[in-house]
């Protein structure tokens, strides 16, 4: 008895073959996109949870639930829970070169793009500043961002809808990752 794959996974195993496999990271800049402009013209990532702390070498989840119980005392377990799942991912998870994907909502009511980079490593940063309302943005990751407006359209309507969970930091699974590949393939975008 043979197993074959199935049509389209030979695609994949043939990508997966030639291309290291990177994850694709959805990083929202805010919950209304306080900091997308600042993320684009900086290149980096940045989450919005006030923690003055480098968390390179906070690897236990323990220590990054103290942080985030300091951060929102009177935050429900789950919600703490959450934050520090997300926040542990944003840190340790993510991986040089994995992708990173912004939904850019000031485009939302017009063009509706997304920014499509690779990730590059984690960085503490205590100067920078959010241009919305002044807050401090601790938790950075640079990015070399490949494309900053690639329109939502070129997507499938699974991959669309991947994109728009509503979490900050979240991995993507395989099937968006390579429809957002393929869109960057047709725009020219290696």
């Amino acid at each position: 008895m043979s197993i074959s794959p199935k049509r389209g996974e030979l695609k994949l195993i043939t990508y997966n073959l030639k291309h290291k496999i990177m994850a694709a990271w959805v990083v929202r800049a805010g919950r209304n996109g306080e900091d997308e402009q600042l993320a684009l013209d900086e290149d980096l990532v940045c989450i919005r949870w006030i923690i003055p702390h480098d968390l390179s070498r906070v690897t236990d989840k323990k220590q990054l639930y103290i942080y985030a119980k300091e951060e929102a005392p009177f935050a429900s377990e789950g919600r703490l829970h959450n934050s520090v799942a997300q926040l542990y991912s944003f840190v340790h998870r993510i991986e040089n070169g994995d992708f990173v994907i912004l939904p850019r909502k000031e485009t939302l009511k017009t063009t509706r793009t997304i920014a499509v980079g690779r990730a590059l490593s984690y960085e503490y940063r205590s100067d920078l500043r959010s241009l919305k309302n002044n807050i401090s943005l601790y938790q950075t990751r640079g990015v070399k961002w490949l494309d900053k407006n690639l329109p939502r359209s070129e997507l499938d309507d699974e991959a669309q809808k991947s994109i728009n969970l509503p979490s900050t930091v979240f991995l993507l699974n395989l099937a968006t990752e390579e429809a957002i590949v393929d869109s960057l393939r047709k725009r020219g975008v290696t």
